[in-house]
């Protein structure tokens, strides 16, 4: 459970003061946070997060400690940070994308083409992951079993 953020040099002392910042979690603020003072307070706060390129995280999170591919994950990030890739049919570069993986997956494994999808969690992993168990295995055999779905 985390606690509630109590810092009080960020209260708010005017409500109608643009640069006051809410810090009862409990209530809406009335006003927003300017950009600066909310990117600043995320960057003090950041300060004290577990350091992911130290090589030591284990969670989800992989330095490949290449600076350029940094860049390039960066570039890519925004550039398509409005995009839905939920919905790729509509944004054409995604659906493109997606293809280009999965057909580069699909052939790391072996698996036929047009084998596959993209999905990044939740619910739609799940349902996902299930109904491929109702593919068939390309190389079953009577000697091996298939696989099986573990919760």
């Amino acid at each position: 459970m985390t606690e509630a953020h109590t810092d009080t040099d960020h209260a708010a002392t005017d409500e109608t003061d643009p640069d006051a910042t809410n810090t009862d979690v409990g209530t809406f603020p009335a006003v927003g946070t300017a950009v600066d003072q909310l990117l600043d307070t995320m960057r003090t706060e950041r300060a004290d997060d577990l350091d992911w390129r130290g090589g030591k995280a284990f969670s989800l999170v992989y330095n490949a400690d290449d600076p350029e591919l940094e860049r390039l994950q960066h570039d890519v990030a925004e550039m398509f940070l409005h995009e839905n890739a939920l919905n790729p049919f509509r944004y054409r570069t995604l659906l493109h994308m997606e293809g280009d993986i999965v057909a580069w997956a699909s052939n790391l494994f072996g698996a036929p083409e047009g084998a596959g999808s993209i999905s990044s969690g939740g619910t739609r992993s799940g349902v996902a992951s299930r109904g491929s168990r109702l593919v068939p295995r390309k190389t079953y055999t009577p000697k091996s079993r298939p696989p099986k779905v573990r919760l």
